[in-house]
């Protein structure tokens, strides 16, 4: 399962100190611990980080045995099926928005987190766009809020669930947190209304500093979105299993050649080892289209295997 967290790039914020870190929006927060809901431990997770952690299923958050649309590799010590979800941070600047379409997932559910303070016909700060003559300077956060729907409705899928965050809502009314999620809602307005099928009133929350209750309705939310995903419990291969136990051993390397795996697959046992070449990209393109791993069959890259997504996120915010 791949979680791609969404900031309001007019809320970014420095975090390399300590003061800045106290600061931290609860929203950021939440999506840190959001694992506890699925494993009833405290997760140790890097914040939207793309992480390998596997996550033990409490029994009294899902009764379902079934798998999250991810392998099962191993078992916990007391038998329970591993759940995992990884986490992808876009770069907020709007440089790199022409390579999110390689991260917006078909197998995937979003989180778009809002400042409430913001108006959202007021314009966003020219630090998340100063380039010259480019088609996001002057947008306002009503205008990100449907580039970025958009987005996900164009390159993930047509009803990816999404789930609305607005932050800083500590000084906000009842009456006022209404009106915000309205506004979203009939900004999002068309006349098929295709962008608000991504959305769902249950998804909805306003979060002050702090608010622990808040968290914990975030982290139920996912865990209910993502049984309902339409690959919830598909069933794989099982020598696929191998293969991801490969993929996360190697991803110290961040890329390499398929003439690897092709390798690693030869020295398998016959009964576990993929036939052809077709079956080797067919298991490519599914962790492919989980974001285990970036692979694209096509002439010039089908040769190279990209096993570290958030590393390669990472290098376009540099």
């Amino acid at each position: 399962m791949k979680t791609l967290a969404i900031d309001d790039p007019g809320d970014s914020k420095d975090t390399g100190s300590e003061a800045d870190d106290e600061k931290m929006s609860p929203a950021r927060y939440s999506m840190d611990t959001v694992t506890e809901s699925l494993k009833g431990e405290e997760a140790a997770a890097p914040l939207f980080e793309k992480t390998e952690e596997k996550v033990t299923e409490s029994p009294s958050v899902m009764e379902s045995s079934e798998s999250l649309g991810i392998l099962k590799v191993s078992k916990s010590a007391t038998d329970e099926p591993e759940k995992k979800i990884g986490m992808v941070d876009f770069a907020g600047q709007c440089s790199y928005y022409s390579s999110h379409q390689i991260f917006l997932s078909p197998r995937a559910f979003f989180i778009l987190v809002l400042n409430m303070e913001k108006n959202f016909d007021e314009m966003v700060g020219e630090e998340v766009c100063s380039q010259e003559r480019s088609i996001y300077r002057g947008y306002t956060h009503r205008d990100y809020l449907t580039f970025w729907t958009k987005s996900i409705h164009q390159y993930s899928s047509e009803k990816a669930p999404i789930l609305l965050v607005g932050t800083h809502a500590e000084q906000k009314t009842d009456q006022e947190k209404v009106e915000f999620f309205f506004e979203i809602w009939k900004t999002l307005e068309t006349k098929t209304k295709s962008l608000q099928k991504h959305l769902d009133s249950k998804r909805e929350f306003a979060i002050g500093f702090h608010e622990n209750e808040g968290i914990e309705k975030i982290k139920e939310s996912i865990v209910d979105v993502v049984r309902k995903l339409d690959h919830w419990g598909k069933m794989l291969p099982h020598s696929w299993a191998m293969f991801e136990n490969f993929f996360q051993e190697k991803k110290y390397l961040k890329i390499i050649n398929k003439r690897i795996l092709l390798g690693f697959n030869e020295a398998l046992p016959q009964d576990i080892k993929l036939e052809t070449e077709d079956d080797i990209n067919t298991m490519l393109q599914f962790f492919h289209d989980i974001r285990e791993i970036l692979y694209f069959n096509q002439e010039f890259l089908r040769e190279m295997i990209i096993l570290d997504v958030q590393w390669f996120a990472d290098a376009f915010k540099k």
